[in-house]
């Protein structure tokens, strides 16, 4: 809603609103852990029926591309499978820049969907001898073009066409420290750009301001674009050439 002359003028249309609670209750659908060990919380190419939720957020562009954000926002995290007790206090060694066919945002008429990217955090476990520990923030248009920030911890991710760049991060920062940090300031209020992309945008900031924190070397989100180049001279209709960026929303 936006405010006119202090009346209530709605800014969607009754099948539009009817539309995104629909959408709404997808979320529960997209962000259930799943058991066949990919890396992250949703397939969309898994399926093409509409009973599964994770097989309709390929429609989500096409039913939304006129469809304006809210004019403020509030911080959207979902972190239910976020393993606070465990991983919270645990300083992070190192962070990646983390790409996986297993998702996309965006969908062609093929089916065959751009690359997703998202931020791992790599943790120092307290017992060396242990498993590897990760926890992922993961920007995911759950109500588009409207962005969720999904913070999950999982192990570290097994897909063996992800492509991913990893830097060390500096000062000892703890898992929930630069988790808080990126919320405050505005990672969890994104808008997605029309058609589904902004996930490349999205890390990108989150490297400008952890390195404008001093938790990244300086240069990071440069080796972040120098791979993205590489990876589209490669593979194009994986990795997009051009980039579209999403919004960062002013907070409610």
């Amino acid at each position: 809603m936006t405010r006119r002359d202090g009346n209530a003028v709605s800014i969607e249309s009754e099948l539009q609103q009817q539309t995104r609670l629909w959408l709404n209750d997808l979320v529960r659908d997209l962000v259930l852990p799943t058991t066949s060990g990919s890396c992250s919380s949703y397939n969309p190419r898994a399926t093409h029926t509409l009973s599964n939720g994770a097989a309709r957020i390929s429609l989500l562009p096409s039913l939304f591309k006129a469809l304006p954000p809210t004019i403020n926002m509030k911080d959207s995290i979902y972190k239910r499978q976020f393993d606070a007790t465990h991983d919270a206090p645990l300083p992070v060694s190192h962070i990646s820049v983390t790409g996986t066919g297993t998702v996309s945002t965006v969908l062609e008429e093929d089916g065959k969907g751009f690359y997703h990217w998202y931020l791992t955090l790599h943790l120092s476990p307290q017992d060396p001898t242990g498993d590897a520990r990760t926890v992922t923030l993961d920007s995911q248009p759950t109500n588009y073009p409207e962005a969720t920030l999904i913070v999950k911890s999982a192990p570290p991710c097994t897909d063996p066409h992800k492509v991913e760049v990893t830097v060390p991060m500096l000062g000892g920062p703890t898992a929930s420290e630069v988790v808080e940090y990126l919320v405050e300031k505005g990672l969890a209020r994104y808008v997605y750009a029309e058609g589904g992309f902004g996930c490349r945008w999205w890390c990108r900031v989150a490297l400008q301001k952890l390195e404008a924190k001093g938790w990244v070397e300086s240069g990071a989100e440069d080796k972040y674009v120098e791979l993205q180049r590489e990876c589209a001279e490669r593979d194009p209709e994986r990795f997009p050439t051009y980039l579209k960026r999403g919004t960062f929303m002013p907070k409610d």
